[in-house]
C-alpha cells in the first residue's frame, strides 16, 4: 500500500512539472499578464514577467499605434514586476477615455494587450 501511494505522488509530481515546463515553452520567458483592474479607471497595475535579467520597455499606444506613454525603459531582474499607469501621457497630462494598447518589448520579443481607459 505504501509503495502505491508513493508512486501515485511521484506521478502527480511529474505531471505538475511537465505542465510547468509546457507553460514556459508555450508562453516563453516573457509574459505580459492581465492588468489589475482590467479597466484603467483611473489607474491600473500592469504586471509582467521576464525569465532572466533583460532590458524591458513597457509602453502605452493609442489607436493609431503611436506611443503616448513610456512606463518602463531599463534593465529588470528575472521575475515578476508591475508598473502602475495612471492614464496619463508621458508629460503627465490625462489621456482621453478610449482603448489603448500596452506593449512589452524584451529583446526581440513583443507582447501586447488591449486596455480600456475610462473616466
Amino acid at each position: 500500500m505504501h509503495q502505491r501511494r508513493t508512486s501515485t505522488i511521484l506521478a502527480a509530481l511529474a505531471l505538475l512539472l511537465a505542465a510547468g515546463a509546457a507553460y514556459g515553452a508555450a508562453y516563453g520567458s516573457v509574459r505580459l499578464l492581465d492588468p489589475h483592474p482590467r479597466v484603467a479607471a483611473p489607474a491600473a497595475y500592469l504586471p509582467f514577467y521576464v525569465g532572466r535579467e533583460a532590458h524591458v520597455r513597457l509602453e502605452v499606444l493609442d489607436a493609431a499605434g503611436e506611443t503616448v506613454a513610456r512606463l518602463a525603459d531599463g534593465v529588470f531582474p528575472a521575475g515578476r514586476h508591475a508598473v502602475r499607469w495612471r492614464g496619463d501621457d508621458g508629460a503627465g497630462g490625462r489621456l482621453s477615455p478610449g482603448l489603448y494598447t500596452v506593449r512589452l518589448s524584451v529583446g526581440g520579443t513583443v507582447r501586447t494587450l488591449a486596455l480600456p481607459l475610462v473616466g
